[in-house]
Parts: structure tokens; sequence; C-alpha cells
């Protein structure tokens, strides 16, 4: 490249930098509008195709195209330290049926079936609901912009 060209490089570059910072500002508008909407609307929304996966998602189709706003469930930690704000936080509201919830050696691991049992410890909906919010992990609505197959839905 000679001196001329790297200037057009320069300049075309730094006018397509500016042009995609301003289109995904927008986008990020569009995506975060079509999200609140989807999250107004749960009983739109339909189990995620996923088997392994927990929660549900929201589609919109027109044209060959579509949006479909994932919301996964929240995940569960793989462990926690008893010593940390979490796992002081679970331990105080869960007390005698924190053996029933956690495999408990240095760390709180939840026992397979958490989300079961934790329905079926007898504890307060308040004590089940911060035992949860300590145990896992948010996961935020994620949203997708596809082309559908031909011949998909118009």
């Amino acid at each position: 490249m000679n001196d001329y060209e790297l200037s057009v490089a320069l300049l075309r570059g730094h006018a397509l930098h500016a042009r995609i910072a301003a289109d995904s500002k927008e986008l990020k508008r569009l995506a975060d509008s079509i999200r609140d909407h989807a999250l107004d609307r749960p009983t739109e929304h339909v189990p995620l195709e996923d088997e392994a996966s927990e929660g549900t998602r929201w589609i919109y189709e027109r044209r060959g195209m579509s949006v479909v706003v994932v919301c996964p469930k929240d995940k569960l930690k793989a462990s926690i330290r008893p010593d940390s704000k979490g796992g002081q936080q679970i331990l105080a509201a869960a007390g005698d049926a924190a053996g029933f919830l956690f495999d408990r050696q240095e760390i709180l691991v939840p026992k397979d079936g958490f989300r079961l049992r934790l329905g079926q410890a007898n504890l307060t909906a308040a004590q089940r609901e911060k035992i949860l919010r300590a145990a896992s992990s948010d996961s935020s609505p994620q949203v997708r912009w596809e082309i559908l197959p031909e011949g998909g839905a118009s």
C-alpha cells in the first residue's frame, strides 16, 4: 500500500467504524424494546426447543425473518462457599433444611433435583426465594435475529 491508499483506508475505516457504532446502538435499542415486549407477555412464551435447557422463548415471525427472545431459567451455581454472602444467606434461610438441599463438605453443592427439593422443604415462600436467589446466577433474556428457511412462516 502506498501513502494515498493508506490514507483512503484510514478515512474509510473511520467512516465504517462510526456507522457500525451508530447501527449497534440502534440495534440494541430495538432488541431491548422487543425483549421488554416479550417479557410483558409470558402467556405467549413456549418451552425451549432443547430438552436439556430450562426456560421459555417468545417468537415473532414475518416475511421469512424472525426474532426470538430466549428466557432461560436462572442457572444453579455448581457450588457456594458457606462463608460467602450467598452461603450465609442460604444457611440462615434454610436452617435445618440445608442438609436436605445441599451436599455439604467444605462447600455447598445443590443436590440433584434441587428445585423440587426446595419446593418440598418445610420453608416459607420468602425463605425459598432467598435460597434460590443465592444459589443461582442470573440468566438474562437474549434476543436472536434469524432468517427462516425457504418456505418458512410468513
